[in-house]
């Protein structure tokens, strides 16, 4: 049972001695675990009661993960768009049939969860987010690399194995909570700054098709017993965004039809809309819950508190109450640089969300 309101949505900011690390060598250090321990520690001290380990077993949110599956390697190096800087990625090498068999991500997760009696959830990208990766959304083609081996719906047939696959040994070493970074929704936004509906891509027949494909693998993972959680953002990358577009403009699309249990969202900015698009959730049969991104893990504490509780208890007109949470707009370390605040900074950001959330529901 949880008793905080306040939630982190998963990435904390990497020590500077881990950061200098993977900037000096491109990797992470043998013992990269060993920082996982103390994030536990400083989370459940914070007040938190579901933790993570920090996403400390990973370069970049997302492309570990892939990095991970069977067959898939680090390709080439190329740089992603945000709004005042580039920030370094890398293209996926395919080498074969790809599939999840012994993914570190699940050896990684066992051990974080031995270090707490509290429940570890597990991060990991959507399947459309790990589908994005593999190709160039607006043209919608696969690279060189990986026409080798598949087509489209061949790649995504071994990646809808790959993840039930995945899933099914996370329930088989006692998982409860898998959480899906789903952070393409903006992009159907018709007020984007990204929108496809300017590259005329048929937006809302590929955002069904995205759906579909997400709520394949939500299915699947109910079906063996976890609970389903999705985070969404427009990037978060050393205190910047990539993009944006409100969800006023796609809720009928994915905040509708997706059946995640619980929903992270990004409401720091006016980037993101209006609340009233969660109007959309709670009109749901089974009414999922809705985390209140409104605080920011980019910069420290600033955000003013009565403005937060005045945000939470707008929600509380229309939503029910127990079914809200608060939490940031994204993690501290979406990739290893982490955001513009110090370790210390950071630990205040979730005492503060935790202070707010004890005003507003109580102890």
């Amino acid at each position: 049972m949880q008793n905080n309101h306040f939630q982190t949505v998963g990435s904390l900011l990497r020590p500077q001695e881990l950061k200098d690390y993977i900037d000096k060598y491109d990797v992470l250090p043998v013992n990269y675990l060993s920082y996982a321990k103390d994030n536990v520690l400083k989370e459940l001290e914070s007040g938190l009661d579901i933790v993570t380990d920090g996403e400390i077993n990973r370069i970049w949110w997302q492309l570990d993960f892939i990095f991970h599956l069977n067959n898939c390697e680090r390709g080439s190096k190329f740089n992603w768009t945000f709004a005042s800087h580039d920030a370094p990625a890398q293209n996926i090498e395919v080498k074969g049939k790809i599939g999840a068999k012994n993914h570190p991500f699940i050896t990684d997760w066992k051990y974080t969860q031995s270090l707490c009696t509290n429940t570890v959830k597990l991060c990991i990208p959507s399947i459309v987010q790990t589908v994005a990766s593999f190709l160039d959304i607006s043209k919608r083609k696969l690279p060189p690399s990986t026409k080798k081996f598949y087509n489209i719906f061949s790649l995504i047939k071994d990646l809808e194995k790959a993840y039930k696959e995945f899933l099914d040994d996370y329930k088989k070493n006692n998982g409860k909570i898998i959480q899906m970074d789903d952070c393409l929704w903006a992009m159907f936004a018709r007020d984007g700054s990204s929108s496809l509906e300017k590259t005329k891509k048929a937006p809302k027949f590929l955002a069904r098709i995205f759906i579909r494909l997400n709520n394949k693998i939500i299915t699947y993972a109910h079906s063996i017993g976890l609970t389903v959680w999705a985070h969404n953002c427009r990037g978060n990358h050393q205190s910047d965004y990539a993009g944006s577009g409100s969800y006023d403009s796609i809720a009928k699309l994915f905040l509708r039809h997706l059946k995640y249990d619980r929903f992270f969202l990004e409401y720091d900015s006016e980037r993101s809309g209006s609340l009233d698009a969660l109007r959309v959730l709670a009109k749901k049969k089974n009414i999922p819950e809705v985390v209140v991104g409104a605080l920011s893990s980019k910069f420290p504490v600033t955000s003013n508190e009565d403005e937060i509780i005045k945000k939470l208890e707008y929600v509380f007109s229309f939503y029910p109450k127990d079914k809200v949470y608060l939490s940031h707009q994204c993690g501290f370390a979406s990739c290893h640089q982490g955001n513009l605040l110090s370790y210390s900074e950071q630990w205040e950001q979730l005492r503060y969300g935790t202070r707010i959330a004890s005003k507003v529901w109580g102890k």
